[in-house]
């Protein structure tokens, strides 16, 4: 997806993404290469290495759902990111798929927000929330209302990862092995 020109917004309503047979490795069901303040919504995101990525500014994920993901779930190098009503896994589905981690915030995620979301793979998967070289010193990581299961490690970051502050969960349901498994030169600040 790209936005047109000056980085005006793009609109993806009411699709299902699937791919047939084995998905190629570093493959992208949904990437969101531009295109500031872009939606999705009500989009099914199926059998994908990577659900899903956004680079753009201010991408909004409401009624998004991935299931059968090989790696990352979803994937975030961009600020202002905001996700409602989304779900990460389907706890009961019926993939037999162990992702590696549901959500990926790289380098310039700053300001991402999940809203009422599902974290509920049917297989554990090894990571919740993976800071991937975040080097992002102001940014804010929030949950709110979410549901978190059967991930065996909720926040992880790379060697990379210096400094991880303002994570805010609140009124979240969490059901997970080890809340953070971080890097041991990385800094966890307002947590």
């Amino acid at each position: 997806v790209e936005g047109g020109p000056g980085g005006a917004q793009a609109t993806i309503r009411n699709i299902g993404v699937n791919r047939q047979g084995l998905p190629p490795v570093n493959s992208i069901g949904v990437l969101i290469e531009s295109g500031d303040y872009t939606l999705l919504e009500n989009v099914i995101i199926y059998n994908q290495y990577i659900g899903c990525q956004t680079n753009a500014l201010g991408t909004m994920f409401n009624r998004v759902i991935t299931n059968g993901i090989y790696y990352s779930h979803m994937m975030v190098n961009a600020p202002q990111v905001t996700f409602t009503n989304c779900s990460f896994g389907r706890n009961g589905g019926s993939e037999n798929i162990a992702s590696s981690r549901l959500v990926t915030l790289q380098t310039q995620s700053d300001t991402v927000n999940f809203l009422r979301c599902q974290f509920n793979p049917t297989i554990p998967v090894d990571h919740g929330f993976v800071f991937e070289s975040y080097k992002n010193p102001n940014g804010i990581i929030n949950l709110t209302n979410c549901h978190l299961e059967n991930i065996k490690n909720g926040f992880s970051c790379d060697n990379q990862t210096q400094l991880v502050q303002r994570l805010n969960v609140t009124a979240c349901t969490i059901s997970i092995g080890n809340f953070s498994n971080l890097s041991p030169g990385t800094t966890a600040y307002n947590w």
